[in-house]
Parts: structure tokens; sequence; C-alpha cells
């Protein structure tokens, strides 16, 4: 009998496909609880999935399109595919809104295109396609714009999207997108842009469409301007919306709230590290606070992931710089001009303030003299007046002193070492009416260093920061108080020379009253003044 023996190759294929039957048959007979548990899970995680798109927030947009995605994978409901499209659109105009650079889901648009509607897709593409990043990412070459060539093509597209925006918050997130990182488009051909509120910008109308739309209200913030009450309420509403402490920092920071900024910018970073306009300020901020140590580092956390940012360079420049790590500072600025492009006037400054803080005159002067047809303002005509009058040249000092005083009629050290040229040149009268003036300009800053150091000591620091930041704070007071009397010293000894003694003794009376080391020299130049005449 051939029972047991070898069968035909036609018969062992089919008698494997009757096992693979079998088996198949044998799981569909599983009990019917378990193929619904298998089943009909999917009903309940896309309505899920919805609700978290409903609710906007970045994260619920990321859940929502995460979940969206793998049931089209499992090709269990082909239907959400153009509600993917469109999450995935709101995501990647998210991230630009935001500045959450280089951006998770940039590409997801593109990824979801095939299976998006196809008006959806055409309108999105146009928008992405010249919808900036967030301020931060302009250096890195993240500058899309618009040609002259797509401005009809592209305010076809606005005027498509306005009659959609009335009825779809998708569509008006779109417009808003659209014309509100690019003005012109608002503008008619040939229309020149209006003051005040531009084109397709009205709050009113903006608040009037869908104002329960949660994500079309974030969009409305962060290009409308919102006040920082706006900002408030609406994270009251709406809790997971943890993005809005990056816009509410940047609004702190406009009002000059440097620690509420601060603080903001924390929270927004915690949550979203890849903010680089957060991490940017936030840098810039603790420059400001004098806190020069956690901004290096904040630079420097920047900088290691875009070497090429420039803000975050050239703000470690100058950390650098008041560091006294002058050398640091000067390969960092050669950093920025080998790359080029950006901030070049302002790189050319720091390194001759660098160089000058390191008595490196000529070169210092060379850098001055590089950044003059690249920028101009008082600070760099200081600088180039204050290497001259090292230099001993006058004449140079002197018109770099006059024009830093011509842009900036308040800037106190322009005014001092302008008199002071003037005291070396023995122009008594005019150097004593300009001592004058710069003790003018310096007493008008002092209540400024005074609000400083309460406000210090009232900032929410840690007590350690806190206390440096005062001390520091102090420390300036007291120079400014010893520059002070200094004037008055000066200006006594113009006034001297000028044959008025009654007014270069006023003057050392003066010095002598706000002590510090002008004080002495006050006090030696009194026994040379001829008496005081009795009335």
């Amino acid at each position: 009998m051939t029972i047991f023996g070898p069968a035909p190759a036609g018969r062992l294929r089919v008698s494997a496909w009757l096992a693979t039957a079998m088996i198949v048959a044998g799981a569909s007979c599983a009990p019917r609880s378990d193929r619904a548990a298998v089943v009909d899970v999917w009903p309940s995680r896309l309505q899920a999935a919805e609700a978290s798109v409903v609710d906007g927030c970045y994260r619920c947009l990321e859940i929502g399109l995460r979940e969206y995605e793998a049931a089209l994978a499992a090709g269990v409901d082909a239907t959400v595919a153009p509600r993917a499209y469109r999450v995935a659109v709101h995501l990647a105009v998210r991230e630009r809104l935001l500045g959450l650079f280089p951006g998770e889901y940039q590409d997801a648009p593109a990824r979801l295109a095939q299976r998006a509607l196809p008006d959806d897709r055409a309108a999105a593409a146009d928008v992405l396609g010249v919808m900036p990043w967030r301020r931060g990412t302009q250096t890195l070459g993240m500058v899309p714009s618009v040609q002259s060539a797509d401005l009809p093509r592209l305010r076809d597209r606005r005027r498509a999207l306005e009659p959609l925006a009335e009825t779809d918050a998708w569509h008006a997130m779109l417009l808003l997108a659209l014309v509100g990182t690019n003005p012109i488009l608002g503008l008619g051909d040939g229309e020149r842009p209006p003051r005040g509120v531009q084109p397709g910008l009205d709050r009113d109308t903006w608040w009037r469409r869908h104002p329960d739309d949660a994500a079309l209200s974030f969009t409305r913030l962060t290009l409308l301007r919102a006040s920082l009450d706006e900002l408030a309420g609406f994270r009251e509403m709406h809790p997971a919306f943890v993005e809005t402490d990056a816009i509410t920092g940047e609004g702190e920071l406009a009002r000059g709230r440097l620690v509420s900024a601060d603080e903001a910018f924390a929270r927004a970073l915690e949550a979203f590290p890849g903010l680089v306009p957060a991490l940017a300020l936030r840098a810039d901020i603790r420059q400001r606070m004098e806190d020069q140590a956690v901004a290096l580092g904040l630079y420097d956390r920047l900088l290691e992931r875009f070497p090429e940012h420039r803000e975050a360079l050239l703000g470690r420049v100058k950390t650098l710089g008041f560091l006294a790590r002058h050398d640091d500072a000067i390969a960092a600025v050669d950093r920025m001009l080998a790359l080029g492009t950006w901030y070049l006037g302002e790189a050319h400054y720091w390194k001759a303030w660098n160089l000058f803080s390191l008595g490196r005159l000529d070169d210092s002067r060379v850098s001055v003299d590089a950044a003059r047809p690249l920028m101009v303002n008082a600070d760099l005509s200081y600088l180039g007046g204050a290497i001259a009058f090292r230099q001993q040249r006058l004449d140079d000092a002197h018109r770099d002193f006059d024009t830093a005083v011509e842009l900036e009629s308040r800037h106190c050290e322009a005014h001092f070492d302008r008199a002071a040229v003037d005291l070396t040149r023995g122009a008594w009268p005019v150097a004593s009416a300009g001592f004058d003036e710069a003790f003018e300009c310096l007493d008008a800053r002092t209540p400024t260093l005074e609000r400083r150091i309460a406000d210090a000591r009232e900032a929410r620091l840690a007590d350690d920061v806190r206390a440096a930041l005062v001390a520091r704070r102090e420390q300036a007071l007291r120079d400014h108080h010893a520059q002070l009397g200094w004037a008055r010293y000066n200006a006594g000894v113009a006034y001297a020379n000028s044959g008025k003694p009654a007014e270069a003794r006023a003057r050392a009376d003066e010095a002598i009253t706000i002590g510090g080391p002008a004080a002495s020299a006050a006090q030696r130049l009194l026994p040379q003044l001829p008496p005081a005449q009795l009335d």
C-alpha cells in the first residue's frame, strides 16, 4: 500500500493549502466576543483622535495625526485620509508660528498629499510655500519670500480662501497664516500699504470667525498681537496649550518684564526644547539681567544644534566680552565674519570693543573702520572716538564724539569724553560747559540706576542669583557716582583756568559732596583757587 508513501507534487500543494485553510478556519471559529475586541477598537480610537484634534493644541494635533495614520496603515477607514492631511498641515503651520525648528511635521503634508482632497492640497501648498518661520530662524536661511512673479497667483489664493474662511475653520487658519505672515498679499495690485491695520487682518473680523475653534484662536493670538490678558484668558480656558508660554514670553519681554518673560520661556522650553526663538530670547534676557554665565550656557546650547545661528553667535560674543574673556570673544566674532552675510557691522563693532578692552588700539581702529560702512549708531562713533582719544588723534576723537551726541543726545559718555578732549586742548570755556552737560546727562540717569537696584531686590530669582544681581547693580551705581564726581571736578578745573574761580569752587564743593576719588582731587584743587569774594 502506498498511503504512507510520498505523494505527488500536486497533491502536496493541495494538502498544504487545505492545512492553511483549516488553520484560518479554526481562527474564524474563535468566540464572537474576541473578534469584536479586535475589530471594534478603531471606532473608539478614531473618536478619541477626533476629540484631540478638536482640542487643537500642538500635542493634541500630534496625537490625532498619529492615530489617523495608524488607521490608514491598518486599512481600517480610508475616509480619515483628508482629515489626516488637514491635521498634518495644521501641525506644519503651528511649528512655523512657534519657531519649533526644524519641525517634526514639516514633511507630513507631503506624506499624505496623495490622499488629500485636491483643493485642500493646492491651498496648503501655496500657504506653506511662502509662510516664514518665527523669528530666530531667518539667519539659518529659512526665509521663504513672496516673489513678484508669484503675487498674482497668491493673491488669487487669498481671494479664494476668503469666502471659505467664513464657513470652515481650517481654511480660515490657512488664510490667516498666509496674510498674517505676508501682509503684502492682503493688498490689491498696485495698492500701497495703509497706516495702521493691514488689509485682511482686522481683529474684529477674525474674532468673529469660528470663535470656538481653539486651534484657530491660537493662530489669531499669535498673528494678531494679542495682549497678555488675552493670552492668559485663552490659557485658562485651554490649559493643554502649553505652547502659549512661548508667545506670552515675547509679550512680557516687549513690556520690559524680564523675569516674567524668562519664566514663560523656561516653561515653554521645558515642554518644547526645540523652540529656537524662545531659547535665543531667553539667552538674551539672561544677558540683559547680567547673568552672563547662564546666558553663555543658553547660547552654547543653541549653537550645539545650529552652529551657524547668527543671533546666538552674536550674543555669545557679547557675553564673552562682558565676562572679560576677550580673546575668546574675538575668536567667536571671527567665526561670524567667516560665515558672512548676517550682522557683519555688529560683528566688526564687537571685535573692536574687545580689542579696545585688551589695549590693542591699532587693531581696534581697523575693526571700527570696517564697521562704519555697515552700520551707523552712537556706540560705534563713541568707540571710534575713544580709540582716537587714546591715540591722541584729538581732531578725530572730537569728530566722533560729536557724531555720537548727534545720533543720541543722551549719550553721557560721549558728552564726558568730548569735554575731556576740549580740556586736553586747553579750550577751557568749551570744556567747562561740556562737563556741565555731561553732569546733567549723568544725573538724569541716576533714578534709573536706583530703580534697577530696587527691581533686582524684588526679582523672583534664586537667592544667590538675586544677591549677585543686586551687588552688580550697586557697584554700577557707585561707578556712576564716581563719574558724576569727576564731571564736577573736571568742570571745576576748566572754570579755574577760564578765570572763573567762583564757578570752579562751586563745582569742586559738589565733587566733595558726591564723594569718591574725585572728592580727594577736588580738596586739592580748592586751596589753589582765589578766596571767595564776600558780598
